[in-house]
């Protein structure tokens, strides 16, 4: 369901349309609002400008989150082929098992049928 949500950050009101609830939404406003004032007095800057600096440091943060979960990807792929490789060695294996243990029991057999 999509909410047409009213908020306000820094005395501007803006109106958005999102399929979030609008508590989240307002609580987004209110962390931006509260990450430009920060910027605001710590570097003494206008709120355009405390503004890009927020957004630069947010847009900073997704690549960097991006960057990890590909690196995270990349590794379960790994391990994904290891384990099937595993899978593959471990049938091989098997077979090889198999074929021995019927060797024995014939070769079992011949010794037994010397032995009489």
């Amino acid at each position: 369901m999509t909410h047409k949500i009213k908020f306000m950050i820094c005395g501007k009101e803006y109106i958005l349309q999102s399929l979030d609830p609008p508590n989240h939404v307002y609580e987004l406003a209110r962390v931006l609002e509260e990450r430009i004032e920060e910027y605001k007095q710590e570097f003494e800057l206008s709120t355009h400008d405390a503004a890009i600096m927020v957004a630069l440091h947010a847009l900073d943060d997704v690549e960097k989150e991006k960057q990890h979960s590909e690196d995270i990807y990349a590794e379960v792929m790994h391990y994904v082929e290891e384990a099937g490789l595993a899978r593959i060695e471990h049938d091989s294996a098997l077979k090889t098992i198999n074929a021995l243990h019927s060797e024995i029991a014939k070769l079992k057999g011949q010794l037994q049928n010397r032995k009489l």
